[in-house]
């Protein structure tokens, strides 16, 4: 458990947080110059607001995935909060195995949309739009791996 639990933790440290920054940074570099382009120089580029757009869409989803890590997502703890620890505890885990569910048909359904999509092209950069809809499933397979990792911790927790 605690090989899974270190292996998910240096995935996300090591590879997807270094991938999150420099889609950030292309997103915030892409979208200043349009605004530069457009309301400076009166000239506005058409490739950089599609790419600003699916930018956002991949940090989005990457994003969502490292929340898990640290077990940061919003959630309404009120009615948790009124059952006995054991019960708590069951219920947290019965919810984390649904998401696992919604995510995985996530996964699956959004790789058979991409494949549906890639032969069609992006309208400014004419790139195949297969690259904008795989962050869905990536983004969902990056969130996967988060709520498995914050069950797996979540039950270590109560083993000690």
């Amino acid at each position: 458990m605690d090989l899974i639990i270190k292996g998910t933790e240096k995935l996300f440290k090591k590879v997807i947080s270094p991938i999150v920054i420099t889609v950030y940074i292309v997103m915030i570099l892409s979208l200043f110059l349009q605004v530069l382009t457009r309301y400076v120089f009166q000239a506005p580029l058409i490739w950089t607001e599609e790419v600003g757009i699916h930018s956002f869409i991949w940090l989005l989803f990457l994003s969502a995935g490292i929340a898990f890590i640290p077990d940061v997502h919003i959630r309404v703890t009120f009615v948790m909060n009124s059952f006995p620890e054991k019960i708590r505890f069951v219920l947290d885990i019965i919810l984390r195995l649904a998401v696992l569910f919604c995510l995985l048909l996530i996964i699956i359904y959004g790789f058979r949309y991409a494949d549906l999509v890639s032969y069609q092209r992006t309208y400014s950069l004419r790139i195949s739009k297969i690259y904008p809809v795989l962050a869905v499933p990536v983004g969902s397979l990056c969130m996967f791996l988060g709520v498995v990792h914050s069950i797996l911790i979540r039950i270590k927790d109560k083993l000690k």
